[in-house]
């Protein structure tokens, strides 16, 4: 396994905002892709996309006054009519072979469309995937000039929003490609070769049909359908091959080089397994509910067509695939255990031919071997109010084989900073060091080691939790293994105690987005004399998953507003202070105020109404 060695310190000082879960390779091998050693294409597979261009580089196809009708096919693409004889010959008129044309006129069972003037055609290529398009064009056989289409109209698509096409039953294509954009349209042409120029835009499906020009009994052919293409493939599509890590691993950081145009972005995602396979394979039988027996990929690569199976993801031994990292460049790697098998894809994506995004490396940082077999955890309460500090007990039970050297101590994220309450090992409370951060805290015990199987740690802290359905996500370490990434706590049962057997915390949802709204007083005199010249309206903001806008705003009694202040804010704690002034600066007079506080998010408005009172 090539990988690459790197030596960090074991423990940030917590005061550093708690990094512990941003920056937590404190040690770790490194798997690397993009370099001399291991290209791109030497570890996965790609459309799209073109590791050659710029070395190093992944980015996607550029091409130049290029046919993208000839690779269409190669990129999935297809071409179809709704005029059914000679079909197997469309393939021929995208492939450069000036030998063969689609309707195939000498066939004698194309000359029913004599009887039939009013019978329209269309055609419809997909070229595989969207590219900006600058022109096109289409003709007859050299020699057979006077068979071309005398009428037409020519519509594109760039295939966002459109569904599965599919030819309705006993109807034409004209029905489907009607509505798309409309390039061209000649209801009478004596030029056998249409040659049709635009302005480059974002084109994924082309449609030409002659129902503009019927009545006419004469049918036409077309030799080739040439779409030019200009600038880069605005998707493209990268997926690694299953990386061995050689042991289950503790993962670390994803790390990438990469830069992206405006109006372009790279999409990472990335899954871990336990075998060496993301896949289950199956052999059909007949027999039982399913009809179907699990058999190995070896196995069924031996299989005759007619025995084939399904292929299913292996659930049981495989995560699903990550949402898109943040594009920052560097992300834990996300991940629900440890792991010896990790795989990752990148999606690339343009609104414009114009832009590219590319990607010079990649690399997943892990350490072996494990401090333990498992590391499981649960927490108690998982009912809380929202936006209230809550007493918490996090319980982790140590599963150590005999070789397994244990560990001595515990990191634990959290939404907002904590205070660490006590330890405890095996019940008994144990002398401790912490580090707290504004995300989370981490407790050390080296004189405590845990080095026994079944051994029960337990940990109390405070906190508050703003958003439903938050997980306090544990690692544990050692400090003895300086260069080791702190292994991730699995949840599960780890005390008959605690009946969770998990490390979210949940409340009974009632879409506020405002909770433990306060004032620090509730009489303001602002004299200038120093002493209760502001109030202070405090509050926390829950439960959004962007930045909406909240605002405090003054009244007095007969509701004429007299102050206000508004801001985006996301989740958190906020206060905002009011010096009993008005939005012109001038002190009001003495008397009872209404505040309100407004939090608009997409599904309407939070209030929350209160009074106070300006005396003298």
């Amino acid at each position: 396994m090539d990988v690459n060695r790197r030596k960090y310190s074991l423990l940030l000082p917590l005061g550093c905002a708690l990094l512990l879960f941003a920056e937590s390779a404190f040690g770790a091998d490194r798997w690397t892709v993009g370099t001399a050693d291991r290209p791109w294409s030497a570890a996965g597979s790609f459309e799209g996309l073109d590791d050659t261009a710029e070395e190093g580089w992944l980015q996607p196809i550029f091409v130049s006054n290029q046919n993208l009708s000839l690779s269409s096919m190669d990129r999935g693409g297809w071409i179809n009519s709704d005029f059914r004889i000679g079909v197997e010959l469309l393939p021929k008129i995208i492939n450069g072979d000036h030998s063969a044309a689609f309707p195939d006129l000498s066939d004698r069972n194309v000359e029913r469309r004599v009887n039939k003037a009013d019978l329209p055609v269309t055609l419809i290529l997909d070229l595989g995937g969207p590219f900006g398009v600058d022109s096109l064009s289409f003709y007859p056989r050299e020699g057979l000039e006077q068979a071309f289409m005398r009428g037409y109209q020519v519509w594109v698509h760039d295939g966002v929003g459109l569904d599965e096409l599919k030819l309705p039953l006993r109807g034409h294509w004209f029905s489907v490609v009607k509505d798309w954009k409309l390039i061209a349209e000649k209801a009478q042409t004596d030029n056998p070769f249409a040659r049709i120029k635009l302005p480059l835009q974002v084109v994924r499906y082309v449609a030409i049909s002659d129902t503009i020009s019927l009545p006419d009994p004469t049918l036409w052919e077309i030799d080739e359908l040439e779409v030019w293409g200009n600038g880069y493939a605005l998707v493209g599509h990268y997926e690694s091959d299953v990386i061995d890590l050689g042991d289950r691993a503790s993962l670390g950081n994803l790390t990438w080089s990469a830069l992206s145009d405006s109006g372009s972005a790279l999409l990472i995602r990335t899954r871990t397994g336990q075998t060496e396979d993301p896949f289950v394979y199956h052999r059909l039988t007949g027999l039982g509910l399913e009809g179907e027996a699990r058999v190995t990929q070896a196995q069924y690569k031996k299989l005759r067509p007619t025995e084939k199976g399904s292929i299913q993801p292996d659930t049981e031994n495989w995560s699903g695939w990550s949402a898109p990292y943040p594009s920052t460049g560097k992300e834990p790697f996300i991940a629900l255990a440890p792991a010896q098998y990790v795989q990752f894809r990148i999606d690339f994506q343009s609104f414009s031919p114009l832009f590219r995004s590319r990607i010079d490396s990649l690399s997943v940082e892990f350490s072996t071997p494990l401090f333990g077999r498992e590391f499981i955890a649960e927490l108690t309460p998982q009912q809380v109010a929202p936006g209230k500090k809550t007493a918490f007990t996090y319980a982790v039970r140590a599963i150590l084989e005999p070789e397994d050297g244990g560990i001595d101590g515990l990191q634990v994220a959290t939404p907002l900073p904590a205070e660490v309450k006590g330890v405890r090992i095996n019940g008994n409370p144990v002398e401790y060091s912490e580090d707290v951060g504004v995300d989370g805290f981490a407790v050390s015990f080296p004189e405590n080691r845990i080095t026994e199987h079944a051994t029960l740690l337990e940990v109390d802290f405070a906190t508050e939790v703003l958003v439903y359905g938050t997980r306090f996500t544990g690692r544990v370490f050692d400090t003895e293994r300086e260069g080791d990434i702190p292994q991730i706590i699995v949840p599960g049962d780890a005390t008959p105690d605690i009946d969770t057997d998990d490390l979210l915390v949940k409340w009974d949802l009632d879409r506020s987005l405002l909770a433990s709204v306060d004032i620090s007083q509730r009489h303001l005199t602002p004299n200038g004399d120093g002493v209760n010249d502001a109030v202070e309206i405090s509050y926390s903001l829950l439960q959004v998953i962007r930045s909406i806008q909240v605002s405090v705003e003054i009244f007095d009694l007969s509701g004429q507003r007299i102050w206000h202040r508004s801001a985006e804010q996301a989740n958190g704690q906020y206060a905002i202070s009011w010096q009993g002034l008005d939005d012109a600066g001038q002190v009001v007079p003495p008397g009872l105020y209404v505040y309100q506080l407004v939090a608009d998010a997409d599904q309407g408005s939070n209030v929350y109404v209160g009074t106070l009172a300006v005396v003298y």
